[in-house]
């Protein structure tokens, strides 16, 4: 996996997680939102009902008015995360442009490098061309005597017959092996027709 991928992968995950979180405290602020509503609207009524009796339970509505405060409190801070998270999403939004412009950087380099690879390659075959023919005395498969067949100066070592005009054959018709324990002997080696 890319180190570009791996990273989006990370910053996905965070904002799915800061998500999931903000959601759930929405739904607790909108439930402690209810509750409040329902006990302002308990104390409203109570109060309208002893209104002509002046006999209010104090401590009661002192309690209900600290909790309205608590909520207020909380609301506050529900918000406050909300506007950290909308800067991490931001920055998140930021890195993923980041990370789009190193995958594009990294596109860019691996377009050189193949061009470049495949200009090594077509200098190669080039070298290739321009393999050297050396003139080797052998004892051919079906001679009798020793004649000339012309050996590439390259690691393949071919072997190519010599045509009556002094041209190599079109095809290889063996190649000299590396022989005995130094692997500095040269043998022939002929192919089948």
């Amino acid at each position: 996996m890319s180190l570009e991928t791996l990273f989006e992968t990370l910053i996905k995950k965070s904002v799915a997680s800061l998500m999931k979180k903000h959601e759930e405290k929405m739904t607790e602020l909108n439930a402690t939102m209810m509750s409040l509503n329902d006990k302002l609207d308990f104390i409203v009524s109570y109060l309208a009902s002893k209104e002509s009796n002046q006999e209010v339970e104090t401590p009661r509505l002192q309690e209900e008015v600290k909790e309205a405060e608590e909520v207020e409190v909380n609301v506050e801070e529900v918000v406050e995360e909300a506007s950290a998270e909308e800067a991490l999403e931001e920055v998140e939004e930021e890195a993923l442009e980041e990370v789009v412009e190193v995958e594009e950087v990294v596109e860019v380099e691996e377009v050189e490098e193949v061009e470049e690879v495949v200009e090594e390659e077509a200098s190669e075959e080039g070298e290739e061309d321009e393999v050297q023919l050396v003139e080797k005395l052998l004892k051919g498969p079906n001679d009798e005597k020793k004649r000339k067949y012309y050996m590439t100066d390259d690691d393949l070592r071919e072997l190519y017959a010599i045509g009556e005009d002094g041209e190599p054959s079109e095809e290889p018709v063996g190649k000299m092996k590396e022989v005995g324990k130094t692997k500095k002997t040269l043998r022939a080696e002929w192919y089948n027709k």
